[in-house]
């Protein structure tokens, strides 16, 4: 599909347009009464589309915001509670998801898709007073809008977020909060653990792996150094190789590091939310523990925590390039070496998360001494 939409979806979308010609654009009146958001894949994305629907909320009491999602979002945007409805579409079969979203109808349309034209042809078929988008370069996808923001590589996404709410009168987009109140004691795990989330999600989950004997060098340190047990969050795919992983690191604290990998999504959030720390390669979970408030170590080798990191004052963020301009993957798609990660050095790790630690074990410390 994303051949498709790369070859095919430009011609589309300007086909679209001069289809629609005769359409008033501009300066034309319209309600935020019925508000349609449009993000139909990644769960981090999502995350931070949460900003945009608790800064719309606050400024338009009465509205009412749904969400256009797909398979690999729908999960979390159920879990979030953030919307009023959610409208499932399917990536591999665009003509059902265009009937589909032909019955709808909205004042607003918000798509804060960055580069897929699919999701700007998907916008176009949603019946709205008016429909809002990005212009990002070499799109070629803003044909589908009455208005436009323009994208910048050199933002944070959240601020490229800010920048399409400006639109509709939102000032500023705060960073995304998530409020879990999921259960956690029926998952098993010990009640003092970090989690470690080995694996990226999306095609170029490869770039944006650690090395795995780095991770099982952290594992180790980790527990000799704080002995504090290590829980690896993963999807249902690498719980196999998560296994693995734990097999690898041998008998004498093997006990200590629990397979999380294939849990449920609700299950992972219980156990994101009671973590004292969360190290994570640059993707979704990532995302949601920094909404959900937990510190977080983020590690960014092609992509750049200026760009793609998590939004919170609790989020350190290690990088291999020094600026976004470096970072060869800014939009998610473009290629680079598949090695660079390899260049984040365990040692920089295991001094920045040790850190995080002591801070937690001193704080914790405090809490105790001043209930007793």
């Amino acid at each position: 599909m994303r051949i498709v939409d790369q070859f095919l979806g430009p011609c589309v979308v300007l086909l679209l347009r001069m289809c629609s010609i005769f359409r008033v654009r501009g300066n034309r009146k319209y309600a935020v009464d019925r508000v349609c958001l449009m993000k139909t894949s990644a769960i981090g994305d999502t995350v931070l589309v949460l900003s945009a629907v608790e800064a719309l909320r606050k400024k338009y009491p009465n509205i009412r915001v749904d969400l256009v999602c797909g398979a690999s979002n729908y999960e979390f945007a159920r879990l979030s509670g953030a919307f009023d409805n959610l409208i499932r579409i399917s990536a591999t079969n665009p003509l059902s998801s265009i009937l589909k979203l032909r019955k709808l109808r909205y004042d607003i349309v918000v798509d804060f898709a960055s580069w897929a034209r699919l999701d700007a042809i998907y916008s176009f078929f949603i019946t709205a007073d008016i429909r809002l988008g990005f212009w990002s370069r070499c799109q070629f996808r803003h044909y589908a809008y009455d208005k436009c923001a323009r994208h910048s590589d050199l933002l944070h996404e959240i601020d490229n977020y800010a920048a399409l709410c400006k639109i509709v009168g939102i000032d500023e987009l705060l960073p995304p909060v998530l409020t879990w109140g999921g259960g956690g004691e029926s998952i098993g795990f010990p009640s003092r653990y970090v989690v470690f989330h080995l694996w990226s999600g999306g095609s170029r989950s490869k770039q944006k792996s650690w090395p795995l004997e780095n991770w099982i060098d952290l594992i180790r340190s980790t527990y000799s150094e704080f002995g504090i047990d290590v829980v690896l969050t993963g999807g249902p795919a690498d719980k196999f190789r998560t296994y693995q992983l734990v097999a690898e690191i041998g008998n004498d604290i093997g006990s200590h590091v629990f397979n999380a990998a294939g849990i449920s999504l609700s299950e992972t959030l219980d156990v994101l939310s009671r973590a004292q720390c969360v190290v994570s390669v640059d993707t979704g979970v990532m995302h949601i523990a920094a909404a959900l408030g937990v510190k977080v170590l983020s590690l960014h080798g092609p992509t750049h925590s200026d760009r793609w990191g998590g939004v919170s004052n609790r989020v350190v963020a290690l990088n291999v390039f020094e600026s976004i301009q470096q970072a060869p993957i800014s939009l998610g798609y473009e290629r680079c070496d598949d090695n660079i990660m390899s260049l984040l050095s365990t040692v920089s790790v295991k001094e920045k998360l040790f850190e995080m630690l002591k801070s937690e074990s001193s704080h914790i410390e405090q809490y105790q001494v001043s209930q007793s």
